[in-house]
């Protein structure tokens, strides 16, 4: 894992992750959010805002291997981790506490991303993908007959959710 410094250069944060994927901060920027995707693991970083570097990794979620593979997430406006789950054509949103807090399921497998956006950042957005590239990380099990494994994109409302912009770079290239 590695972070651009405001003057380009590259430092490196960590070392060892297998698929390094999502990525977020925490609505304070005193914590980050960052998903593993092979070894299935959601994890909680503190955050110095002043020098960009990362301490106290811990895991915060982890994704049973019959349910599939976590992907890209995103943080909302009240703190919650989502994230989609690839082969598990799902996202789920993780409360500060790391307790499952609800999943929505797709008619896709492969759901791959999901993000806020709208004028109010009240709508949801979650992209799916098509690619047969992963599937060496299928569950036990996985079917890929009973469902199709995506390629699109889902829009839809929560009623009372909301994202928040995102935390803005000074980096320059």
């Amino acid at each position: 894992m590695m972070r651009f410094d405001p003057d380009g250069r590259m430092t490196v944060l960590g070392e060892g992750y297998q698929v390094p994927n999502g990525w977020g901060f925490t609505p304070d920027l005193k914590r980050v959010y960052f998903t593993d995707s092979v070894p299935r693991l959601l994890y909680r970083f503190d955050y110095d805002r002043k020098t960009g570097d990362l301490s106290n990794r811990r895991v915060f979620a982890e994704i049973p291997l019959a349910e599939g593979v976590p992907d890209g997430m995103t943080v909302d406006a009240e703190g919650h981790v989502w994230t989609a789950v690839w082969f598990g054509g799902r996202i789920k949103r993780y409360a500060p506490d790391g307790r499952l807090e609800r999943e929505i399921h797709f008619p896709v497998r492969q759901t791959s991303a999901v993000c806020f956006g709208g004028p109010d950042l009240g709508d949801l957005y979650v992209t799916s993908s098509a690619t047969a590239a992963a599937d060496s990380l299928k569950p036990p099990g996985y079917d890929v007959t009973d469902a199709p494994r995506g390629g699109g994109l889902y829009a839809l409302r929560v009623e009372g959710l909301r994202g928040r912009p995102l935390f803005r770079s000074r980096v320059r290239f």
